[in-house]
């Protein structure tokens, strides 16, 4: 039984990092796929970096390669490996290079996109997914054809909750961020810094006045603690997907605004544009408005929602307002409460209906989960 560092994300488990999940599979490749370990973060040509070289008892070579999230580009990936190790034959003493070489893709979950570049290429890819399972305190590493979800192994592992790696020291701007918000809310962003910060190492914190901000390069941000001084309070920004009315697909990755408390979220607002200043619906029942209200109200009135203007005026009417939500106010600056922005996710099947997004950490992993299918190895 192999140990492993594993963290709890809502209701499921998974590996501390990409690298611990890779050091799980080496230790136990020949329980697991039947493979004779060959090598590991191997490089043959000074291009290409194979995450674990395995051989069969036929000496057969197989490249397995491993992903903590979903990425779109893995089979292009290991289509350049395998064009590598044709070209530079490694390890020829021991491997049979004039048979067919295996190429292996693990995940938790694979990209559409993926299956389709397979679909369509030349070579053949086994996809295969896993999960770790919890059996009365007892943890299981369990292997799936992801095809048709027959398991094809499983492995007992000795499990320990894992600390993140230590993230950088807090700079003198985020120090400051954080004396805006009670001790419960800054250990609450504390923890959801460490998390991103440890999910890509090519992910960097930048400060500017009034914000941090975390990133992989200018084009794909991820999160931003920024100060509100109407409200003398950090908010945490992050890119989450969100369907437009008058879109036919979900767009991947828009601002929003997160109200929390703790780490129970209660509100989402979608920016998009940076003069958006989203309002909670508790903040417009008081009488606040939001940005594009008076294009909403306008519709509101069009379709008969209400008569006029006028009935805008009691807050019991604006409640009304707002249980019969629609959803171009969530486009204008009105912010949706996490349970409507759960109900919108699961409309257009980006959200399972087992699967909630109520905690910083749940809706933090949503938003690593798009980072992912964007970001390139």
């Amino acid at each position: 039984m192999k140990s492993a560092k594993i963290k709890k994300i809502g209701e499921r488990w998974d590996f501390l990092s990409e690298a611990d999940l890779e050091e799980f599979v080496w230790k136990n490749l020949s329980q697991l796929l039947c493979l004779k370990p060959l090598a590991r973060q191997h490089c043959s040509d000074n291009r290409n970096r194979f995450d674990i070289l395995g051989l069969s008892e036929d000496k057969t070579l197989s490249i397995v390669e491993l992903k903590l999230g979903i990425d779109d580009g893995i089979v292009s990936q290991l289509t350049r490996y395998h064009e590598s190790v044709r070209v530079q034959k490694p390890f020829a003493e021991l491997v049979d290079h004039e048979k067919s070489i295996c190429l292996i893709a693990i995940g938790n979950d694979f990209h559409g996109n993926s299956l389709i570049d397979a679909k369509y290429s030349q070579l053949s890819f086994r996809f295969l997914s896993y999960e770790i399972k919890d059996l009365r305190g007892r943890f299981y590493f369990q292997l799936f054809n992801y095809l048709n979800g027959k398991r094809i192994s499983e492995c007992q592992i000795e499990a320990s909750e894992g600390k993140c790696q230590d993230c950088p020291p807090l700079s003198r701007m985020l120090s400051k961020l954080l004396e805006s918000c009670n001790d419960e809310d800054a250990a609450s962003l504390l923890e959801i810094r460490s998390r991103i910060l440890s999910f890509d190492h090519r992910i960097q914190e930048a400060s500017k006045q009034g914000s941090v901000a975390l990133s992989r390069g200018k084009s794909l941000p991820i999160a931003e603690f920024k100060y509100n001084k109407e409200k003398d309070k950090t908010f945490l920004h992050l890119f989450l997907p969100f369907q437009k009315s008058r879109s036919k697909q979900v767009i991947s990755r828009v601002k929003a605004k997160i109200w929390f408390s703790g780490q129970r979220v209660t509100d989402v607002g979608f920016i998009f544009h940076s003069r958006m200043n989203p309002i909670t619906h508790d903040e417009w029942i008081l009488g606040g408005k939001f940005y594009q209200e008076k294009t909403v109200v306008k519709d509101w009135i069009k379709y008969r929602i209400i008569s006029d203007e006028e009935d805008l005026k009691e807050p019991r009417k604006r409640k009304y307002l707002l249980d019969n939500y629609n959803w171009r106010g969530a486009e204008g600056g009105l912010a949706l409460p996490i349970e409507k922005y759960e109900q919108h996710l699961r409309l257009y099947k980006v959200l399972q209906k087992s699967a909630t997004c109520q905690t910083l950490s749940e809706i933090t992993e949503l938003a690593l989960n798009e980072f992912v299918k964007k970001a390139r190895p």
